[in-house]
């Protein structure tokens, strides 16, 4: 993958670091910029008009693409397949001249062959020399992840270079794997007229920021540069002290200002746990409209107490991030996932009838958790809410479980026939009220117990049969289909706090 129209992006670039981390060999990550890139691309006439100047002479066009303009990656996205494509042959013929002697990377690459067999994958013969790098162009920023085994030649011989000092004394060493592929990519793009400023050139095997995110492989952590969290902090204190105080605790403030840090935050929640859901209340405040005659955005005290929590994550960003990948595909039962399904009913004229219900079979038994809605939660919640609240206390209901009884549970897989409650746990944001509580909550339970990844899929009504008969309350029905597959019943209870919907706001969506 090596353009924007394939969406070269941070975590892409770590997944590939991270798959390389598991063969356990030190790994070196490299990046470099060309310079100029985006002059060298020419722009289409239509858009010609909005690059022009008044001048003394008139008038000028620049028909190069500039910096920061919008299209500007679709129109130089094409160049940077095509210096990726030729990076990645020549990193693969510098795998063949040296061949690997490193044990572990020869049995680990043996281990991804086998595995690709069983996928029934298309067999490659060139598999091997293209498993030792992971290379990324987003279009000029180019990222390196490598191997950094000591090289020998076809023939078994050590490959040295050699060295002078700012003494002039001259030693030789055995070269990196990862120090030949980094200097060997940048010598393609300068074959084809390109200059890669020194100063933006970086080889390590610590930290190194990337597309503005730092990659850190010792910590195996995805984590907000220095530089970002100092100028987003700034920026945030700049926009409020420039603000203006209102009633009911709220502030004025230039709406210019406001949607320049909402972008910011956006970009730091690819790195900071629970952070897309506390920006619900800032950007309700730029989308809604007022009576200001100026340019001003009116940020509520809900809005201010999420930038004052953003202040703190920022402040101590450096210290937690998010890991360089997780898995697409979770992992089976027997690799301690707990699997359940949730549902809820919600009859407005009848909330007697109204009730949530939620199934899973951990270590062979049968367990489950049923209960009722009151009057009230009937009346104040959509279904949307009762679903998604169903599904976060199965969830914390069954962990607890399965830690119970000595199990570890690392992931959690939800079923539900609701596609809201599955858009937010998937996306990661509502649009209401209630509904962000709920995923804040959820968010912020499982960045409290560690090692716990979450995934929800939606599941057609028809096969959730034995979910909407508890939350029904036909439990009898229900837990014929355990007893005729002979599996012991347990019923769990929820926890109270758990339980309770207090603090949610009320929501009809």
């Amino acid at each position: 993958i090596g353009s924007v129209h394939a969406a070269v992006t941070v975590d892409l670039f770590t997944r590939g670091e991270a798959i390389l981390l598991t063969a356990g060999v030190l790994v070196e990550v490299g990046k470099f910029d060309l310079s100029a890139y985006f002059r060298m691309h020419g722009k289409q006439l239509a858009q010609v008009h909005q690059s022009g100047r008044l001048l003394q002479t008139l008038f000028g066009f620049d028909f190069r693409v500039n910096f920061g303009e919008r299209d500007a990656p679709d129109h130089t996205g094409r160049a940077s397949d095509g210096l990726a494509f030729f990076v990645r042959c020549e990193l693969r013929r510098l795998g063949k001249q040296y061949p690997t002697k490193c044990a572990r990377i020869c049995s680990w690459v043996a281990l991804r062959s086998g595995l690709a067999k069983d996928a029934k994958e298309a067999e490659d013969p060139e598999f091997i020399w293209a498993v030792l790098f992971f290379f990324v162009y987003y279009v000029d920023d180019a990222g390196l992840a490598a191997f950094a085994d000591l090289l020998v030649d076809s023939n078994g011989e050590e490959v040295l270079i050699f060295e002078t000092d700012k003494h002039g004394v001259s030693s030789s060493r055995q070269q990196r794997r990862s120090e030949l592929y980094f200097y060997a990519a940048m010598g393609v793009v300068q074959r084809y007229n390109h200059l890669t400023p020194e100063k933006k050139q970086s080889l390590m095997a610590g930290e190194m920021v990337f597309l503005g995110v730092g990659c850190n492989v010792n910590r195996r952590l995805r984590l907000l540069s220095l530089d970002k969290r100092r100028d987003y902090s700034a920026e945030r204190t700049v926009m409020l002290n420039k603000g203006k105080a209102l009633q009911h605790g709220s502030l004025s403030v230039d709406y210019s200002d406001a949607n320049s840090l909402l972008h910011k935050l956006l970009h730091a929640c690819s790195v900071i746990a629970v952070g897309r859901p506390h920006l619900f209340y800032f950007r309700r405040c730029l989308k809604a409209a007022n009576r200001l005659r100026s340019n001003k955005a009116i940020l509520t005290a809900p809005a201010l107490q999420e930038l004052t929590w953003w202040e703190s994550q920022l402040e101590k960003s450096d210290e937690h991030g998010l890991p360089l990948a997780s898995r697409c595909d979770f992992p089976t039962f027997d690799d301690h996932t707990v699997t359940f399904y949730g549902d809820a009913s919600r009859e407005e004229n009848d909330p007697e009838a109204s009730g949530w219900g939620a199934w899973s079979v951990i270590d062979a038994v049968f367990v489950y958790i049923v209960g009722r809605w009151s009057a009230e939660e009937v009346r104040k919640y959509s279904i949307n809410v009762l679903e998604a609240k169903t599904k976060n206390m199965a969830m914390v209901t069954f962990v607890d479980c399965a830690n119970g009884i000595g199990l570890k549970p690392s992931h959690v897989l939800a079923f539900v026939d609701n596609s809201t409650a599955e858009a937010i746990d998937e996306f990661g944001r509502a649009s209401t009220e209630g509904l962000n509580h709920l995923n804040l909550l959820r968010q912020s339970w499982l960045t409290s117990i560690g090692l716990v990844h979450q995934a929800t899929e939606r599941v057609a009504s028809v096969d959730n049969d034995v979910a909407d008969l508890l939350s029904r309350g036909d439990i009898a029905e229900a837990l014929r289909f355990p007893t005729d597959c002979g599996l012991a019943v347990q019923r769990l209870d929820v926890d109270p706090a758990v339980r309770s919907m207090a603090d949610i706001p009320p929501t009809w969506a």
